[in-house]
């Protein structure tokens, strides 16, 4: 288990007995050799049983029937039912197999020996409850009468390296800063240090710091030392492992974001009591092997959120050992980590952490290391220390206030304009002021949203309204949503998820340094809103993929349905058939290029399910009021992009390079006629180009990037410009 070490000080440890000298010595000379191989997979592990004094930490291993048996007092049973009196074999069972991880662990191959032979000894009754130790004490117990610790509770140090790489590739990747500092991780497993004294195991609850708004779990293996060494060879470095377990590095991303501008690094941001979490078993080399395929799954709540394997690993344990060892002596006892696997964190798939939520990291062939996030609610909030408050202060809320209007289109029903053509965030509301009450969307924060709101009330109708409906997901359609606390508010599925943490989150992104600036640029709107203190209320009517959903507002029908996924998946349009009025929300822009996140199919499906309602009026999600012909204006912009995505996938061409020789013709007209580039992707991914993207909204984030080259690269060429000089 521990590698070839065959000499042990055992004077060092206090043992002055010659008889135990001699008896030592020849169980590590012979004992591999004389005791059978245990019969199931060595998962070790320490835990907690109450008594009439308190509670006590052993250590045991899971048996091959789900029970945990106490090596400590097995081994002494062991000793006695094979010879030793009862004071012998308690005597020797402490100190071979004391329970305590990091005092077995010292005892090297002599302490695995006698966990063998105990295993062996004790198989026929592994299942036996009742058996008793040489102290009288119980040695078998269900694993739902103790309590999982960490398998090392307290390590001797806690040091997290890089391992995986693809997880850091693509948080560092976006800016040229990230990139030279990833390949400093290329070079060498480069390690972070944390506090061994905030160490917990499975089943704890993880209490949410009261500094943070943005908790994120990391999915993570770690190996466990189990001999002193120094200066060790890279093809040395397994024999100095004791065991994998996994662990969980939980990040409070705000507090990070901030850190990691320093050169300092992560403080508060990834250490607090009980903020790395280890566990549950710690499984021995010779069961199981890290650079063979073991899936790494995240779940939560139940939800598969993302998956990877052990065998990713850019730099191997044996690398990351000996670089850790050079002129440090590792002690058993030592936790070092492997970094966050490819999918391993909610930011990464682009969700987010809720109080409450329950996470489950697995590896297979280790475990499930399951944990709770709570929060204090009594606990006093410390202020949140945005990142764009503490480094652009002077940016922080001080764009231009845009005006608002509101348009009565048809009797009684209000279009609410932001008035800011061709910029995202500026979205759009409706008022239908006829019987009980209807408001489709709010706007991107609560003073906008109020302002909309105010000027709605200046016209007469009921007030609140009975039904809010959101035409889609986004933030900037749904993030008034608490106004309407007396609605019933309306939206597809998928906003029951809305993240709770979204406004925090994306204020990080804003200020996020390592962020290209076209892209700090694309979500910048938001310093001309204010997205502190918004409280993310999703939806208390749930509307199913393709559901339709027909309201009456005092005689008056109003059509709702589900069309997504097409701009987004939670799409969803408000039709008055009398008036011939539709919301389309993001379906349709008004001048502003239009991306989708659907298959084509799906897309031109819910155009041509628009035109068939045949609206005299369109309120688009953003810009001034339009009409069915822009709808089929949308259709055949897509349809265009379809034939480049084909065009050029069939030619062997990046999506950019295909966008680079297309005339898009009057489509350069719309503001960022670049952000083809987002649809492109899309569709080449969906022809069956592999783009190197984990979802849609990587996707976007390349778009958004790959728009601003090709708008560069068409204006030097003189090609897809628009015919008018306002743009």
């Amino acid at each position: 288990m521990f590698g070839n070490n065959k000499l042990i000080n055992f004077s060092a440890y206090g043992w002055s007995s010659g008889w135990l000298q001699v008896c030592a010595a020849i169980i590590l000379a012979v004992g591999t050799a004389i005791t059978p191989k245990s019969a199931f997979a060595l998962k070790l592990c320490t835990f907690e049983l109450e008594n009439a004094t308190g509670s006590e930490q052993r250590i045991g291993v899971l048996t091959r029937t789900g029970d945990i048996l106490d090596l400590n007092r097995g081994y002494a049973l062991t000793l006695m039912e094979t010879g030793l009196k009862k004071s012998r074999a308690l005597e020797e069972a402490n100190a071979m197999v004391p329970p305590n991880m990091i005092a077995w662990l010292e005892q090297g191959e002599a302490g695995r020996a006698a966990v063998d032979k105990t295993l062996a000894h004790l198989d026929a009754r592994i299942g036996d409850h009742g058996l008793k130790g040489a102290d009288g004490e119980r040695v078998i117990f269900a694993r739902r009468e103790v309590r999982l610790l960490a398998p090392i509770p307290r390590p001797t140090s806690l040091r997290d390296a890089g391992g995986f790489l693809n997880h850091m590739r693509k948080q560092m990747n976006a800016s040229e800063k990230g990139r030279q500092i990833f390949e400093l991780f290329e070079q060498n497993p480069l390690f972070i240090t944390y506090a061994s004294t905030s160490v917990a195991g499975t089943d704890a609850d993880i209490l949410w710091p009261n500094y943070s708004d943005v908790l994120d779990y990391e999915l993570e293996i770690a190996v466990v030392i189990g001999r002193k060494g120094k200066n060790i060879p890279v093809d040395e470095a397994k024999n100095y492992i004791a065991g994998y377990t996994i662990y969980n590095d939980v990040s409070a991303r705000d507090y990070q974001i901030i850190e990691m501008t320093s050169p300092l690094g992560s403080g508060k941001g990834k250490s607090w009591d009980g903020g790395n979490l280890l566990g549950p078993y710690l499984v021995t080399p010779d069961e199981f092997n890290p650079d063979q395929d073991h899936a790494m799954i995240a779940r939560v709540n139940g939800e598969e959120w993302g998956r990877g394997s052990t065998s990713s690993m850019y730099h191997k344990f044996s690398k990351i050992v000996s670089f850790i060892s050079q002129e440090q002596t590792l002690y058993p006892g030592d936790v070092i980590a492997s970094a966050t696997v490819e999918n391993g964190s909610a930011m990464e798939v682009g969700k987010f952490i809720n109080p409450g939520d329950v996470v489950e990291l697995e590896i297979e062939g280790i475990g499930v290391l399951k944990n709770k996030f709570v929060k204090d609610p009594t606990a006093e909030k410390k202020p949140f220390p945005t990142a764009l408050a503490t480094l652009l202060p002077n940016q922080l809320y001080k764009g231009p206030q845009r005006p608002l209007k509101v348009v009565e289109v048809a009797k009684n029903i209000y279009a609410g304009i932001q008035v800011a053509p061709g910029f995202a965030g500026y979205s759009n509301m409706m008022y239908v002021a006829i019987g009980e009450g209807l408001v489709a969307d709010t706007l991107l924060d609560i003073k906008r949203t109020q302002k909309m709101i105010d000027l709605f009330r200046q016209h007469e109708g009921p007030w609140p309204p009975k039904y809010l409906v959101n035409s889609h997901a986004d933030s900037d359609h749904v993030w008034g949503n608490e106004l309407f606390k007396n609605s019933e508010i309306i939206g597809h599925k998928t906003l029951a998820s809305m993240p709770l943490a979204g406004p925090k989150q994306f204020i990080l992104a804003i200020s996020n340094q390592s962020f290209p600036k076209v892209q700090r640029d694309f979500v910048g709107i938001a310093k001309e809103f204010d997205l502190r203190d918004i409280t993310v209320t999703p939806p208390s009517r749930l509307i199913s993929d393709g559901e339709t959903l027909d309201l009456d507002l005092n005689g008056v029908p109003v059509h709702i349905k589900h069309l997504g996924p097409a701009h987004k998946e939670s799409d969803v349009i408000i039709y008055l058939p009398q008036q011939k009025v539709l919301f389309a929300g993001d379906l349709v822009f008004n001048g502003l290029t239009p991306h989708m996140t659907g298959t084509y199919e799906k897309v031109i499906a819910a155009y041509k399910y628009m035109e068939s309602l045949k609206p005299d009026i369109v309120i688009p999600g953003h810009d001034d009021i339009t009409d069915a012909a822009q709808i089929t204006k949308t259709r055949k912009y897509f349809e265009m992009a379809y034939k480049i995505a084909k065009r050029g996938y069939a030619k062997g061409l990046s999506p950019i390079e295909a966008a680079k020789e297309a005339n898009i013709g009057e489509y350069a007209n719309w503001h960022y006629p670049g952000q083809i580039m987002i649809s492109l992707n899309v569709l080449y991914t969906e022809l069956g180009a592999d783009l190197g993207a984990a979802d849609h909204r990587a996707l976007m984030m390349r778009g958004i990037v790959e728009a601003a080259e090709l708008e560069e690269y068409w204006k030097s060429k003189g090609v897809n410009q628009p015919s008018n000089s306002k743009k």
